[in-house]
């Protein structure tokens, strides 16, 4: 929208009062609130629009001048502003499933990422609500989660993902790709050396040089997945790293 001039510097303007309207979506969000405040005279264009599709916006009983907008409200809004500005984003990207999953998971409290994170801490203490464990009990059991279970379900899906990538790359028939990989990353077979070190990701056993491999493998494809024309040379991997 911006590029076609849509969207211009006027429309979301960065005056203090504009700014605070911006981010309240965001932090309020973060902290639980229910909902966030906008005024009525906003001269955010931008967010006019979007807030032309939240359908429980009303005055606020508290705040004179200020409209209360409800943050699931707003998120539904942000979703039917995405499926009619950028239709054809959508069928290019073959995107219609992935907004479909995202309209369920807005309609569904329990595959909030909150939820899913507090869900899967409670199930590791074998209790039922959060709400009864002591919160001592309750914190330490988070951080055992995120520093176990999280992370190594996080890691091993980061590798699935780059094993996938590696797999459909055209390494035999792209030579820049096959010079970054044997001189910048120093493996004769990526897939190969992936499997060798899979269990030992997940235990934090690596020895330096495999460690510096993986990092100079994850910023090949990361340059593969923005085209040749942007990839990076041997060098620049190797600095990068």
């Amino acid at each position: 929208m911006a590029l076609e001039g849509a969207v211009g510097h006027a429309d979301i303007p960065d005056d203090p009062t504009s700014e605070s309207e911006r981010r309240q979506p965001f932090f309020f969000r973060a902290a639980g609130l229910p909902a966030f405040y906008v005024h009525k005279r906003t001269r955010n264009e931008l967010l006019r629009r979007i807030l032309h599709h939240a359908k429980n916006t009303r005055s606020s009983w508290r705040h004179a001048d200020y409209l209360r907008v409800s943050l699931s409200d707003y998120c539904h809004a942000l979703l039917a502003f995405l499926e009619e500005a950028a239709p054809n984003t959508i069928a290019d990207f073959d995107a219609s499933l992935l907004l479909g999953d995202l309209r369920w998971r807005l309609a569904d409290k329990r595959m909030r990422a909150s939820e899913r994170l507090v869900a899967d801490v409670v199930d590791g203490c074998g209790e039922q609500d959060a709400m009864r464990m002591k919160a001592a009990e309750f914190n330490r059991a988070a951080e055992k989660h995120y520093r176990d279970d999280l992370r190594r379900a996080q890691l091993r899906e980061a590798l699935d993902d780059l094993r996938e990538d590696v797999a459909e790359a055209p390494i035999n028939d792209d030579e820049e790709l096959r010079a970054l990989i044997r001189c910048g990353v120093r493996v004769q077979d990526p897939a190969r050396f992936l499997d060798s070190i899979g269990d030992r990701v997940l235990r934090e056993g690596l020895s330096a040089a495999e460690l510096e491999s993986l990092l100079n493998l994850l910023l090949v494809f990361s340059a593969v997945e923005h085209g040749s024309s942007e990839r990076m040379n041997t060098e620049q991997v190797a600095k990068r790293a």
